[in-house]
């Protein structure tokens, strides 16, 4: 299978040990696309380079789960909820980062720290007190947009252990 379909195309079937390995790539690239949501890259790029990468990486993970699924011989409509609940939950990160000014104005304790790359989980170490108790709302936001990061990887691994539709009894 061409690399590219694999992560482009959500037809066609895919078996267990291809989805695998495709998924641990997308995972892989998912968390270093965080970096791109760091105060010096939002600094500079805004968060358009962030949203540009999760789309396409949401769309690589659907594809390759769409197949995977297809090859189990299950519906792909669980696919295709919980990257909707994803993509939702990266506009709410989104929105918790362009709300407390991500990239305008690091402190001090963050512009000369390594944590700075970490974006907005280094809001939760780094914290002001600025925000009072909306610093609290905030942080229970940023807790809600990576929770369905979870659920997504609890899926893969249900996805990636169906068996083949030739294979099921």
């Amino acid at each position: 299978m061409d690399p590219a379909a694999l992560f482009l195309s959500a037809t066609g079937r895919l078996a267990p040990r291809p989805f695998a390995i495709g998924a641990a790539v997308i995972y892989a690239a998912s968390l270093a696309s965080q970096t791109l949501i760091s105060a010096p890259v939002v600094a500079r790029a805004g968060f358009w380079p962030f949203a540009a990468a999760q789309a396409t990486l949401l769309w690589g993970w659907y594809a390759l789960h769409a197949k995977r699924l297809r090859d189990a011989d299950e519906d792909v409509g669980a696919a295709a909820g919980i990257a909707t609940v994803y993509a939702l939950a990266m506009v709410l990160l989104l929105f918790v980062a362009f709300f407390i000014r991500l990239g305008a104005r690091p402190s001090e304790a963050l512009a000369g720290s390594a944590m700075r790359w970490l974006g907005p989980l280094s809001f939760g170490v780094f914290g002001s007190g600025e925000f009072g108790g909306l610093g609290l709302i905030l942080a229970a936001f940023l807790i809600a947009a990576f929770a369905p990061a979870l659920v997504a990887l609890a899926f893969s691994i249900w996805t990636g252990m169906r068996p083949t539709a030739s294979a099921a009894p």
